[in-house]
């Protein structure tokens, strides 16, 4: 992220938070960090065979189901030997070629 991004992506930067004493610059803020919390992120794993993709993908998982319980989390895996869904403990009973 260079400086510009960083500038503007600061909590209590930009044009909209000019408007002091009013409490619009906490407003502003509050908005700000909800916005922040509602975006999307996505995380991607590639790499050749046998690097350990599927595990990190399972710990990262099971590391975001914890640290956000009442978010959504969509995990998706290519590999039709559903080896992500057998390291999370899930049966699987359809699979992507099935639907």
């Amino acid at each position: 992220m260079n400086q510009s991004m960083r500038k503007h992506a600061a909590i209590g930067k930009g044009p909209a938070l000019a408007v002091p004493g009013t409490g619009a610059i906490r407003h502003a803020r509050d908005m700000q960090k909800e916005e922040q919390m509602r975006k999307t992120t996505i995380i991607a794993l590639s790499g050749k065979g046998g690097v350990g993709k599927t595990s990190l993908a399972a710990v990262t998982v099971r590391a975001l189901t914890e640290k956000y319980p009442d978010k959504k989390i969509l995990a998706i895996d290519a590999d039709p030997a559903v080896g992500l869904a057998t390291a999370l403990g899930i049966d699987v009973s359809l699979t992507i070629d099935d639907i």
